[in-house]
């Protein structure tokens, strides 16, 4: 069963953004999926769907409003370069 979040807001808050209605909504979905994500807390599809969009739509939006395209922590990264080492060493 979906579930529904309800965030109200009024004109004020819109004139203050300078977005429409319907711009003011995406942008909040994509927040709350964006930080989800980098979070390690769902996966790119997962918020991609919560933005009703494609996952590599949604990856190519995360630069355009301040967010890095990995949500890769430096320990991750060494973890997988020490992993690639040792499948390397192995041959």
């Amino acid at each position: 069963m979906n579930q529904v979040l309800a965030v109200p807001f009024d004109e004020e808050v819109l004139l203050a953004v300078g977005m429409t209605p319907e711009e003011f909504i995406d942008r909040a979905k994509f927040t709350v999926a964006a930080n989800l994500w980098m979070d390690g807390r769902i996966t790119a599809g997962q918020a991609a769907k919560l933005c009703g969009i494609d996952k590599v739509s949604f990856l190519n939006e995360l630069p355009k409003h301040g967010y890095p395209m990995s949500n890769l922590h430096p320990e991750d990264i060494k973890d997988d370069i020490r992993f690639a080492r040792q499948g390397i060493n192995r041959e």
